[in-house]
């Protein structure tokens, strides 16, 4: 059995009842790519603002060092610590020495992975930390400072691959010892003082003329 054909004259008997089906259905298509554009816009803006909130949040190495006796609290050389958040750390120096200064250093991290024999890598690659003191200092023993991105010097796939990034050295000098001559001058003036107090006013003049 054959199905009835539809007839232009069936949208309420008017001859442009085709004419009008047509725009119904390019209406119909208009109204769907505008949706469809609609969840693709939304769509890019939730990933941009997820990768954003990535980067926010990324962790980076905090390169520490020290030169003379003294520890720095509370981190530690290689803590993780995210980008772009305030910190502060204290140098404290260690008995017979005194705190001299922050020190800025740019680190330099070199990673090269070797191959063996049938073009394998050889895991897990060498890595090496070369610092570069930067003549930049901060004299007091509680710095506060802003964790920096870790920065690729070299292309992405290259070998040796090269970073850079901002770390701090803290400084400590020993608390100089008096010398022998002067423990002498010292160790006489205070017997001096020692013999003047105990004498008395007669034995002191008598002292003076004898």
């Amino acid at each position: 059995m054959s199905r009835p054909r539809l007839s232009c004259r069936s949208f309420e008997g008017k001859t442009d009842g085709c004419a009008d089906a047509g725009r119904y259905g390019a209406l119909s298509i208009i109204e769907r790519m505008k949706k469809f554009m609609l969840i693709l816009l939304v769509t890019l803006a939730t990933v941009c603002f997820a990768r954003e909130s990535r980067a926010q949040g990324t962790l980076a190495p905090l390169y520490l060092f020290t030169s003379g006796a003294g520890s720095i609290t509370p981190f530690q050389n290689g803590d993780l610590l995210q980008v772009g958040q305030s910190n502060n750390m204290t140098a404290i120096p260690d008995s017979g020495y005194t705190f001299s200064s922050w020190q800025l250093v740019n680190v330099f991290i070199f990673s090269q992975t070797n191959y063996d024999g049938s073009g394998n890598p050889i895991l897990p690659p060498l890595v090496s930390v070369v610092p570069s003191l930067v003549p930049q200092y901060t004299y007091q023993p509680v710095l506060g400072f802003t964790m920096q991105p870790l920065t690729m010097i070299t292309p992405d796939g290259q070998n040796p691959n090269i970073a850079e990034i901002v770390g701090w050295q803290a400084n400590f000098v020993a608390v100089p010892e008096p010398s022998d001559a002067a423990l002498v001058v010292f160790g006489f003036t205070v017997i001096a003082l020692f013999r003047r107090k105990r004498l008395p006013k007669d034995g002191l003049a008598a002292a003076y003329d004898g």
